[in-house]
């Protein structure tokens, strides 16, 4: 019984239903591929200007001598911000032409960029949630002293 579901996995195909979906999203991909790219130039052109020209920040509300620190931290987010979007953008580039060309390493190729496109959105989803648990705890203890 386990030899036949190893042996109908390898015959998986991909019909014309499901290129035609893998087409689509590869468009959509590519599209929020790009914008993430521009975002994240963005964000590090802010952040750099923030960091070299942080004197206004002086005046405003008490944060004296933070905008360096400030720049430093969009800058470093935006590089995440990048390679996920250069994940992203890569599985959208891979997929149609494994797709036209029926070649399955493309296929294979861009499907593994995508999964670890997941992965790493997993992976920074968890530590996200994790530092704004901590903050919260640290939170409750400096509200109790």
């Amino acid at each position: 019984m386990e030899n036949q579901n190893e042996s109908s996995l390898f015959d998986l195909q991909i019909d014309n239903e499901g290129s035609s979906y893998l087409f689509e999203i590869a468009k959509w991909a590519k599209l929020f591929g790009i914008l993430g790219l521009i975002g994240g130039v963005i964000i590090i052109l802010a952040g750099l200007m923030t960091a070299f020209l942080s004197s206004s920040l002086n005046s405003f509300a008490g944060l004296r001598g933070f905008g360096p620190v400030i720049g430093i931290f969009s800058v470093l987010i935006s590089i995440v911000y990048l390679y996920s979007s250069w994940l992203l953008l890569k599985f959208a580039t891979t997929m149609p032409t494994g797709l036209k060309k029926n070649d399955q390493l493309l296929v294979n190729e861009a499907l593994k960029n995508l999964k670890i496109f997941f992965r790493f959105l997993g992976i920074l989803s968890l530590v996200i949630i994790g530092v704004y648990a901590a903050l919260f705890i640290i939170g409750l203890i400096g509200q109790a002293f």
